[in-house]
């Protein structure tokens, strides 16, 4: 897919009657009217925008099964819903499985921003429902501010396997100026891999008179928190609507990731375009892949040398270090391979010379130390070359040149 992906937008029809926060406050007067499909079209395909995600807007079944036909009927263009369901409910594991049968179905999100229990996801009477959500390959979006950031981490911890995808950034207080503690909780929670964020909702928490200077500093945290491997691009319309149009949340969008590459910033607006294996798929939002590279260290040393000294023997071993291969900063897990360094030739070396002739010091290696090693001054004990031998060794390492003649003429 060479287009974009809107991980995030609503449709809505006022006469359905179950959104409970849409009213025709002055506020909110601009959006309380019908928003269709129809309507985000030609706002899309300005934006090369060629799939999205639809979310939903209230909080009852009938709202997830709305969703789920309009995107069977949207001709290719919605790729995935997220739903609603009571995970409270005692039935709340029977209602998840029925709903996970419908493969469009890839999310749940009860809307914890309205709740007047900060706390509610941590209740005993969810977590049957939290649990079941990663055996039937669905996700949580989480609607949170930053005081249910908190609540949501301990809930991660008691749920390493659920997958997660914080919304809005998790609605920072950018009018208000406030960083604290909405900075360090978001940086706790991207600590847990299984955590994504979608870059979306900024300018409605900054207000009418926002800028984009205004949302950089919040933007470039959420980018260092999670790179662009777990940050997903969404709108927001028509709620966006509220403080900016849909292509001047793109145009900013364009501005916040100035510093991010080409191949980056595609990862974030293109995340759903792998529905079936990333975004929008079984394996969570962008599931981490392990890669393998060959990195040159010393047991030795402790370190990675560009000399050979007093090693006699190499051995393969892995470990796993955190690397963010697009930041240079220590955010992402990757396994390493400790790879045998020295060639076989220079071990042999080693065992040829006379361990107790005096050594010399040849200069510094490229840490900027001497280094020492041991020179052959004298004829090996050895009546007889260990290459020459050697049962054990194949033909091509017998064949090979060492340093037993040196030896043996220095003799």
């Amino acid at each position: 897919m060479s287009g974009r992906v809107d991980a995030h937008h609503h449709i809505w029809r006022l006469d359905r009657g179950d959104y409970g926060w849409l009213n025709p406050t002055l506020a909110l007067a601009p959006i309380y009217r019908d928003f269709e499909l129809a309507d985000l079209k030609p706002l899309l395909a300005a934006a090369n925008v060629e799939a999205t995600v639809l979310v939903q807007a209230a909080p009852t079944l009938a709202e997830t099964r709305f969703l789920l036909d309009v995107a069977r009927n949207s001709e290719g263009l919605v790729r995935g819903v997220v739903g609603w369901a009571d995970l409270g409910a005692a039935d709340a594991a029977e209602t998840l499985e029925m709903l996970a049968g419908d493969p469009l179905l890839k999310s749940i999100r009860p809307m914890l921003q309205d709740l007047a229990d900060p706390d509610w996801i941590a209740c005993p009477e969810v977590q049957p429902a939290l649990a079941a959500l990663p055996r039937l390959g669905l996700r949580f979006d989480a609607l949170v501010k930053p005081r249910e950031l908190k609540p949501l981490l301990r809930t991660l911890e008691r749920h390493p396997d659920l997958a997660v995808v914080i919304d809005h950034c998790a609605k920072p207080d950018i009018a208000g100026n406030r960083w604290q503690p909405w900075a360090e909780d978001l940086a706790a929670l991207a600590r847990h891999t299984r955590v994504h964020c979608k870059l979306s909702g900024l300018v409605t928490e900054a207000g009418a008179h926002w800028s984009v200077e205004a949302l950089q500093r919040y933007a470039d945290h959420v980018l260092q928190c999670f790179g662009p491997e777990r940050l997903l691009w969404g709108s927001d319309w028509p709620v966006v609507t509220l403080a900016a149009s849909y292509s001047a949340w793109v145009a900013a969008t364009d501005v916040l990731l100035a510093g991010v590459s080409r191949a980056d910033t595609s990862r974030a607006t293109e995340r759903a375009a792998q529905l079936d294996e990333e975004i929008v798929g079984p394996n969570s939002f962008g599931q981490q892949r392990f890669m393998t590279r060959r990195v040159r260290i010393s047991r030795t040393y402790k370190k990675a040398p560009g000399f050979v000294g007093r090693i006699h023997r190499q051995r393969f071993m892995t470990r796993r270090v955190r690397i963010n291969p697009h930041l240079r900063k220590p955010l992402l897990w990757r396994e390493v391979r400790r790879a045998e360094f020295i060639r076989p030739a220079a071990i042999h070396d080693a065992a040829c010379a006379d361990k107790s002739a005096p050594t010399k010091t040849v200069g510094p290696n490229s840490f900027g130390r001497q280094r020492r090693l041991h020179r052959p001054v004298r004829k090996c004990a050895a009546a007889t070359p260990p290459c020459a031998g050697s049962s054990s060794r194949s033909p091509r390492s017998n064949a090979r040149s060492c340093r037993w003649s040196r030896c043996a003429r220095a003799a």
